[in-house]
């Protein structure tokens, strides 16, 4: 490094933070077998892209430990960038869709903004991840819902980001538009899906509005028509709502009196304790 006053003081880079060395998975590299192997050569480059690449090593672990090489990891954040190029053809409108994607929106550009500044790269990576998985559930993006992933791509994937600005008619290029902003209010959920289990197992999931009170939801998992043929018959013992799952205990099995003809007394009180205790 160059420890000119003059030099530092026009440096750019106000934070510097490198890799640690990152070892291959087959094997250890030793320089006296010549077996050493370029990283870039490693990635494919030539194949999947700098972009992939780029993105694999902030997205392959935490920036500050050593992580094991994968010459296989590039395809798959290829594979993520290859969706982001076709959300181009899933553009509708402009501005904001629906309530659902519009908070999915603005929980990413927190996320990424955050992460960003604490350089946990890959955390960053799977918010977006988790963004396009959303829209592709939706079937559709407006113009502008696209760009502002583009904006919190660019940082990552430069050359794609600012090709599909471009295709999209934007003139301003990406690394000098202004950082997307979270909207706090977009936060709050306007419905909240709910998974509901049967003795803790999930038979199927319910949405109801954020601000129903304990007992609606209740009130709802029971009444589901999935739930219904589960609960045929049985005696619901105990309903637990934890955040969004709602777990209903139902009683197997229901004690009837029994004739004292066919069982004896000691059998009685054995069934029913069991029936009890069930």
């Amino acid at each position: 490094m160059n420890n000119n006053k003059e030099f530092l003081a026009t440096e750019p880079i106000g934070r510097l933070l490198i890799r640690l060395a990152v070892p291959t998975v087959a094997a250890q590299m030793i320089n006296m077998l010549y077996n050493i192997v370029d990283r870039i050569y490693i990635g494919h480059i030539p194949v999947y892209g700098a972009d992939a690449f780029r993105l694999y090593i902030m997205f392959m672990g935490a920036f500050d430990q050593p992580i094991p090489w994968n010459p296989e990891g590039t395809k798959g954040c290829r594979k993520f960038l290859d969706r982001v190029w076709r959300l181009a053809d899933m553009v509708k409108g402009e501005g904001d869709t629906d309530a659902a994607l519009r908070t999915s929106l603005h929980t990413c550009i927190k996320k990424v903004s955050e992460d960003i500044e604490r350089m946990k790269f890959n955390t960053a990576i799977a918010a977006m991840m988790s963004f396009v998985n959303d829209v592709y559930a939706k079937g559709s993006i407006t113009k502008d819902e696209l760009r502002t992933l583009l904006q919190l791509l660019c940082p990552f994937a430069p050359h794609i980001a600012e090709e599909m600005n471009e295709a999209l008619g934007y003139t301003e290029e990406l690394h000098h538009s202004k950082w997307p902003v979270c909207d706090e209010s977009a936060l709050v959920a306007a419905a909240v899906e709910y998974g509901v289990q049967i003795n803790g197992k999930v038979r199927c999931r319910i949405t109801l509005p954020a601000d129903a009170d304990k007992a609606a939801v209740e009130a709802a998992a029971k009444a589901a028509p999935d739930v219904q043929p589960f609960l045929e018959g049985k005696t619901i013992r105990k309903v637990i709502v934890v955040k969004n799952i709602v777990n209903i205990v139902p009683t197997w099995f229901t004690w009837m009196p029994l004739p004292s003809t066919i069982f004896s007394r000691r059998e009685r009180k054995r069934l029913l304790r069991s029936s009890r205790s069930s």
